[in-house]
């Protein structure tokens, strides 16, 4: 898809988000990014939280909705509205591949040390309580572009890396 480069504001008032989507779809064709919905070939999600269930995206079907929705208790504010776009563009799109991409599965490389150090055992063991880390898409993007830019293989490096926005976290990145 090719974008125009124009800056484009509407304000309106939208009942829920199949009807947000919708609307977007529309503006996509109207301001010339894609001709009809047929040019879109896939979805990606960003999904705030996927337990330890995800380590890595994945397609997303019926099940792996429910499965989000169960890990809504980890992130309450943020996987149900996640859920809420997730089931908008697959009723308006039904006929592509959409896909969960998790800002836990960076992390997951993680190793239990970390993961438990000052928790009670049981608290893991009893009720899967252990420490996650987030911002995981913007932690991968900011080791791989320092590799980049620093010109060596990101395996070698050692980096910490800062995510200052809508939340901050800071992550020690050891190879990658």
């Amino acid at each position: 898809m090719k974008s125009t480069g124009k800056k484009v504001k509407t304000v309106q008032d939208i009942k829920d988000h199949v009807e947000a989507v919708d609307i977007m779809l529309d503006a996509f064709k109207a301001h010339n990014i894609i001709n009809d919905i047929n040019d879109i070939d896939g979805t990606g999600h960003r999904v705030v939280h996927g337990g330890e269930k995800f380590p890595e995206s994945v397609a997303i079907t019926d099940e792996v909705e429910k499965e989000i929705e169960e890990l809504s208790e980890l992130a309450p504010l943020h996987n149900p509205a996640n859920l809420m776009g997730i089931r908008a563009f697959r009723k308006l799109l039904p006929n592509i591949p959409h896909v969960a991409i998790f800002d836990t599965a960076f992390h997951q490389t993680m190793p239990e040390k970390a993961y438990l150090y000052s928790l009670p055992y049981h608290y893991y063991k009893d009720y899967g309580i252990r420490k996650y880390g987030f911002h995981g898409t913007s932690h991968k993007f900011v080791s791989q572009r320092a590799a980049e830019m620093l010109d060596k293989p990101i395996e070698d490096l050692r980096i910490i890396s800062c995510h200052i926005g809508n939340g901050a976290s800071i992550a020690a990145i050891d190879g990658g």
